[in-house]
């Protein structure tokens, strides 16, 4: 884990430690005892706050990273679905062809509904930014 400025400064190498360990999937006990600290000392830093936002950040960082690695997937399994649509196999041609048509389909409604959020957002902004209450 990085220090930058940022909570992480305020914990020590055993925290730093202990919420590593925790993000892992350790135990909390057993974490406390590979940092070499007691089980009560273990449960006071769960609820101290500075703990608490490391715990936070370092969660969002692996789920950051999951959901990256899920996009790089994403794209490879829409490359295997296009090459499927050429298969010898009609039945796995037309379930590839099915699949894409439903994808394309659900990426045209959320498109709309984004383009129509926006639209909604723009004439919010203009009426409260003129005074005007919205009803």
């Amino acid at each position: 884990m990085r220090r930058n400025g940022t909570v992480l400064e305020k914990l020590s190498a055993r925290q730093l430690t202990m919420v590593e360990l925790l993000i892992a999937g350790q135990p909390v006990q057993r974490a406390a005892r590979i940092v070499g600290v007691g089980r009560t000392t273990a449960f006071r830093w769960l609820r101290d706050p500075d703990f608490k936002t490391a715990m936070a950040g370092a969660k969002a960082t692996i789920f950051n990273r999951a959901i990256m690695e899920l996009k790089t997937a994403t794209l490879s399994a829409g490359r295997k679905l296009i090459g499927l649509i050429g298969s010898k196999s009609e039945n796995t041609a037309r379930l590839a062809a099915t699949t894409i048509l439903e994808v394309g389909f659900r990426i045209k409604e959320e498109e709309e509904i984004d383009r129509r959020l926006t639209a909604l957002e723009k004439i919010v902004k203009q009426n409260s930014g003129a005074g005007g209450d919205i009803e």
